[in-house]
């Protein structure tokens, strides 16, 4: 039960003795003799709880299950889109996953959807990113945001038109933010230069009024390399 006062923000559930959440392809339930019983399309969990403990659910990046083989995420557009010259700006639609938590601390991760992943570049020198089919929109109203998503906003600069297939970030030890409707990235800087994106995410809010509820740097969980990201682009 949520405490008086507290605000509700999207994303952030609590689970309780009896209970059965679904998000998406995860599902997390209590069970009345208290087992915690939690899966995904790649395993599940299952833990017996000595009293009624305060088990959470919590988004976080995308990036651990099945298991953790990049610090990156590419948003492929389901239609490439066009990018004027100068600078413009546009929100996506984003996957997470759910840190389940049990007084406080972890016990597991679940995926809301299935995984992939894509080699962007040469065998070599390419970047793997966990991928992810999205929509674009110059809004966030405009998007039909499902459960185990969230919004990113994108601000875009060019020095030429271009036609972009998807967008690509480093999201690892990113803070994630909410309201009562919507689970934020922070907000993505990209520039793309002699068909080379480049992006940076920017640990702040997308927009005012968002309450931050995911602190990794803050919990000791450093950004591997640089927080830069470069994919080439056609």
């Amino acid at each position: 039960m949520r405490p008086r006062g507290e605000r509700e923000l999207a994303g952030l559930l609590s689970v309780s003795f009896g209970e059965r959440i679904r998000v998406g392809l995860a599902s997390i339930e209590v069970t009345r003799d208290g087992f915690l019983e939690a899966k995904d399309p790649y395993g599940e969990v299952k833990l017996k709880l000595l009293r009624e403990s305060r088990v959470r659910l919590r988004p976080v990046p995308p990036l651990n299950r099945p298991k953790l083989l990049t610090d990156n995420v590419y948003l492929e557009f389901q239609e490439p889109v066009v990018l004027p010259p100068r600078s413009a700006e546009l929100w996506m639609r984003a996957p997470y996953e759910l840190s389940i938590e049990l007084e406080g601390e972890r016990v597991a991760i679940l995926s809301p959807h299935k995984v992939k992943y894509v080699l962007l570049g040469d065998v070599i020198d390419g970047v793997v990113c966990r991928y992810y089919k999205t929509s674009a929109a110059d809004s966030p109203e405009a998007l039909n945001v499902e459960g185990g998503e969230a919004l990113v906003r994108i601000s875009l600069s060019s020095s030429d038109s271009a036609i972009l297939p998807g967008i690509g970030f480093r999201c690892s030890g990113i803070p994630l933010y909410a309201d009562e409707r919507f689970v934020y990235y922070p907000l993505v800087n990209t520039e793309l230069k002699e068909k080379v994106l480049e992006s940076e995410v920017v640990s702040d809010p997308p927009k005012e009024g968002l309450v931050e509820i995911l602190e990794e740097r803050k919990k000791g969980l450093e950004m591997l390399g640089t927080s830069r990201l470069v994919i080439p682009v056609g």
